[in-house]
């Protein structure tokens, strides 16, 4: 299809569009790139390579001009611990607060496979050399705030006990992130070469909200003609350290689930995907980039309590962010400049009731009324389809969302829908059972399943067979852990207990009957494996007595077995695929908060070319598949094809086959189908209104009255 056509179908062209006419035109940009770089490994090599070509010159003043921006909604680049519930101190009075408080672990390296070096300590020499380097961090200002809130009368009497509760009860383990975040500003603000005022933290968020932009934009100072070299990232990696890992998600090269392989320093569960933006698209970022900090600074700056101490959001003397001109990439690259590309933001609505239990903050000078950019090109592209919808996203909690892509479905007969998910739940976040937001979004908003029913948008049963969801995960991993068995007892067919030569230490807590069941744990001898289904109960002094699956032959008596485990996979990309025509990559899920609360930044690109959305396409899905470039090998409708062995879906003989694992190592598959309809959990009273205040907020809607700490 024509470039005009395809900009016509899935772009965002002018307000008057029927389907985006709520919004005014987003930033639109020709003669530009969109590398996507997939995981964290493949961001940093670009990354890496930016850095060095700033601040160069061994004269620091020739160096003045070259720069360094970092937005991120957490920054890890002095690590910390996280546990949740630790990272608050309050004094023994109940009023006022000590603030958060870190460690310094596991700070943030820019290659893990080579000696240390810390983003850091890099940020800290480009500071030296003369590059104007600045970080932005997100901290929450309504969590940690030590301002009054505007409850009349009382509020300044309960504001401490109530502040003190909430940091305490650390909410979604927002406070110790964003302690990391304090700590990683503070440090940067000690170097006295310049960082004192180019480390800021972003406190322009909704109280129920965050400004959840991670990104970065590295640029040399502008040539005679005024124009700059840049490039920018945005996506939905965090600079922290546990987000590492490499393409396929294997833990070395050539590992094999034997008692021989070398220990694995890390668990490669991380799933992500960053865009890299080169030529005049580059300058998207950078103005998102400038028109945060400059927001900023137009407000007097907070302060927050961090390990006893006042730290301001920003220093006196921190100045704005200039205009710059972008026009060239900074790192060469060979490919033409084909994509046309759109920068997209969320920024909210402020808008709160009379009175309220958190801070309120201002509405943004430039967008007063929120900026719902990423809603309109999201929704114009999902309507547009005609082969396929791809979305990856760690959440499924946008009914809206799900809505467009039913009301797509019913007109294109033939289009095919594809929901990646994570295959486990990211460990960073507090233990949370989120069916019933699924079934408000998968059930009810996607399949159209309500009650009463509703013939126009509950999907017959061809429909649903367009529909497909999994939950991806990852190669197995061999653990330090190990045991001899000393005795075997045969149950039943489907089970024999394993008596083991660990006895629970006498500063042991007793361990519960099956508290290794649904682990995803498994034994191997190294020729054969078998499943870890459970355990019996055991105490200070006694063996631990482990089941397994004995798959018709147990583990001989005396055997020495290791351990080994599947993750699933840590789906935090936010990533849509149209048609092999149209791509969007970002900050955003699929969620009403990114939709209308969260700050957010995406860009979504079309080629000229007709290639690079394909490639990306190829590169991503052969992941998953275990087939490099996948669109190298087969057609898209082959490619289709694999998802799935119905006849539906297999319009050809020549597919790719479902990736198995390889012989003798057991764990879900790789593509675990997740069956529809999901469970029929409707949502609860409490849920909706958990969701409307709290977790899944809609800025456009007032926000505020009382809120317990308990929540």
């Amino acid at each position: 299809m024509p470039i005009d056509a395809d900009k016509q179908r899935y772009f965002w062209l002018a307000a008057n569009d029927p389907v985006t006419a709520t919004e005014p035109e987003p930033a639109t940009y020709a003669d530009s790139i969109i590398d996507p770089a997939i995981d964290l490994a493949e961001y940093m090599g670009y990354f890496r390579a930016a850095l060095q070509l700033v601040g160069t010159d061994p004269n620091r003043e020739n160096n003045r001009g070259d720069f360094i921006y970092i937005s991120g909604w957490w920054l890890g680049l002095l690590g910390g611990t996280y546990q949740r519930g630790r990272g608050f101190t309050a004094p023994g009075s109940g009023l006022g607060s000590a603030g958060p408080t870190v460690g310094d672990l596991d700070a943030f390296d820019l290659d893990p496979n080579a000696p240390v070096v810390r983003l850091i300590d890099e940020l800290k020499k480009k500071a030296q050399a003369g590059v104007d380097v600045r970080v932005l961090g997100w901290v929450s200002f309504s969590l940690l705030s030590t301002a009054p809130v505007p409850i009349p009368l009382l509020g300044a009497l309960i504001n401490p006990i109530v502040a003190n509760a909430i940091q305490a009860k650390d909410p979604g383990g927002l406070v110790s992130l964003n302690g990391q975040t304090m700590n990683s500003i503070k440090k940067l603000r000690e170097e006295p070469n310049a960082i004192p005022k180019g480390g800021m933290l972003n406190v322009i968020g909704h109280s129920a909200g965050a400004v959840h932009i991670k990104g970065a934009v590295i640029g040399r100072k502008a040539d005679a003609a005024g124009k700059t070299e840049a490039i920018a990232f945005t996506g939905g990696l965090d600079l922290v350290d546990d987000r590492w890992a490499e393409m396929e998600h294997k833990p070395n090269p050539g590992w094999a689930p034997l008692p021989t392989s070398p220990p694995l320093p890390r668990i490669p569960r991380w799933h992500d995907v960053q865009a890299v933006m080169e030529g005049r698209a580059a300058q998207a970022f950078y103005n998102h980039f400038r028109d945060m900090w400059n927001e900023n600074l137009r407000r007097e700056a907070k302060r927050f309590n961090f390990e006893g101490q006042k730290l301001p959001s920003y220093v006196p003397g921190t100045e704005a962010v200039p205009d710059r001109l972008i026009e060239e990439s900074l790192i060469p690259n060979p490919d033409p400049k084909l994509c046309h590309v759109q920068s997209l933001r969320t920024i909210p609505k402020l808008n709160y009731r009379w009175y309220n239990c958190l801070p309120e903050n201002d509405p943004v000078s430039y967008a007063p009324n929120g900026l719902f950019e990423i809603k309109a090109a999201w929704k114009k592209a999902i309507l547009g389809a005609q082969r396929f919808i791809y979305i990856e996203d760690q959440m499924y909690w946008g009914k809206e969302i799900m809505e467009w892509v039913n009301q797509t479905i019913r007109n294109q007969p033939n289009l095919r829908v594809i929901l990646a998910m994570s295959g486990q739940a990211d460990p960073n976040d507090p233990a949370f059972d989120d069916a019933e937001y699924l079934h408000e979004s998968i059930n009810v908003g996607l399949l159209g399943i309500e009650n009463p029913p509703n013939p126009t948008r509950e999907l017959s049963a061809a429909q649903r067979n367009q529909i497909r969801i999994f939950r991806l995960w990852g190669e197995p991993v061999l653990t330090a852990d190990g045991f001899t068995v000393n005795a075997v007892t045969p149950v039943n067919a489907a089970e024999t207990r394993l008596k083991t030569d660990q006895v629970l230490p006498p500063d042991s807590a007793p361990v519960a009957e099956d508290a290794l069941k649904g682990k995803n744990l498994y034994v191997t001898d190294g020729a054969a494996t078998w499943e870890v289904t459970g355990n019996l109960a055991a105490t200070v002094g006694n063996p631990l007595v482990v089941k397994v699956d004995p798959h018709g032959a147990p583990p001989a008596n005396g055997s020495v077995l290791r351990i080994y485990t599947v993750y699933g996979l840590v789906v935090h990309s936010k990533v849509t695929l149209i048609d092999d025509t149209w791509a969007m990559i970002g900050s955003a899920n699929v969620a009403r908060r990114s939709l209308y609360t969260d700050w957010e930044h995406c860009v979504s690109f079309i080629d000229e070319g007709g290639d690079r959305v394909r490639r990306f396409q190829g590169r991503l899905w052969g992941e998953h598949f275990k087939i490099p470039n996948l669109h190298l090998v087969y057609s898209l409708d082959e490619e289709l094809g694999g998802w799935d062995a119905d006849p539906a879906w297999r319009t050809t003989a020549n597919f790719p086959p479902m990736p198995t694992r390889p012989a003798g190592v057991l764990g879900p598959p790789y593509l675990q189908p997740v069956p529809m309809p999901l469970p029929n959990r409707p949502m609860s009273d409490k849920t909706r209104t958990s969701a409307n205040e709290i977790r899944d907020v809609d800025s456009r809607d007032e926000w505020g009255g009382v809120c317990p700490p308990s929540q």
